[in-house]
């Protein structure tokens, strides 16, 4: 035994430099390898907002165009280099024409780190307002990540009523005289009308409308200006409730779009969009 033993420590004496640097490293990429196994792969549930351009974050920015919006199908999937499954569509879900609003929640297959306590996406970090880059359907989508499972989901809904007046375009000639607006989009609006998102959920709803003939500021041969009715525009009043969400003090419809007295919203009715401006949060 005690020449056994000898033996072992002679050959060790006669490592070199190099022999010692082989080993080390040797060790190193083997507690490497070990490290990475720990970091177990898991299915984790993600929302996020598609967007044409990562650069804005999660309450601003331009929605994303018709045809990117409509590529994602619930059941899609992304496929890693590999060819394996790393996420999965769950659900979808669109306001708008041409350009639309469209909120995502998918599947993600993350890794875990547990010193940081956060997740990577393909080797990117899971993080919220953060830009995540998919390729699904042949098509590069980017949604900026609006929950992570495990996080508070800050997108908790409230419904609030605002009182709010249609204005016609500053650019128009017209509203040198007067704010009305043309009489057939008046027509085209009725109490009780909602606007529903592409999985028939109601965001909006008219609960009332007022309609009058337009004030129009009008001047006198000898330059005397009063306040008389146009015959061709319409003054319209509407009573809406809105599904938002709340950050902070203030309220946003559709994500980012602030409920603020003076600042304008759109509602996408099935054969009209109007973009009232806000005089009472009620």
């Amino acid at each position: 035994m005690y020449s056994y033993f000898r033996h072992h420590i002679k050959f060790i004496f006669k490592l070199k430099a190099l022999d010692w640097f082989i080993i080390f490293l040797f060790t190193i990429i083997t507690f490497f390898f070990i490290a990475t196994s720990l970091l177990q792969d898991r299915w984790i549930t993600i929302k996020f907002t598609m967007t044409p351009n990562p650069q804005y974050n999660q309450y601003g920015g331009p929605d994303s165009p018709y045809w990117m919006s409509n590529k994602i199908k619930v059941g899609d999937v992304q496929y890693n280099s590999l060819g394996k499954k790393n996420l999965q569509i769950l659900s979808v879900t669109s306001i708008g024409f041409s350009d639309m609003k469209t909120w995502v929640t998918a599947s993600v297959k993350a890794k875990y780190l547990p010193r940081q306590n956060k997740y990577t996406f393909e080797s990117i970090p899971l993080e919220i307002g953060k830009a995540l880059k998919m390729t699904i359907n042949g098509t590069s989508v980017y949604g900026i990540v609006t929950y992570i499972q495990g996080s508070s989901d800050t997108l908790k809904t409230y419904d609030i009523t605002v009182k709010a007046r249609l204005l016609i375009d500053e650019n128009s000639p017209y509203s040198i005289t007067t704010r009305g607006v043309d009489p057939w989009i008046a027509d085209a609006l009725k109490k009780g009308q909602i606007m529903k998102d592409s999985s028939k959920n109601t965001v909006a709803e008219i609960l009332d409308i007022e309609t009058k003939p337009a004030e129009k500021v009008i001047t006198t041969y000898d330059g005397k200006i009063f306040i008389g009715e146009d015959p061709f525009k319409k003054d319209v009043y509407l009573t809406v409730k809105l599904k938002v969400i709340k950050q902070e003090d203030t309220y946003f419809f559709m994500e980012n779009m602030p409920i603020k007295i003076g600042w304008s919203f759109p509602l996408y009715m099935e054969q009209i969009l109007i973009t009232p401006t806000i005089i009472q949060i009620m």
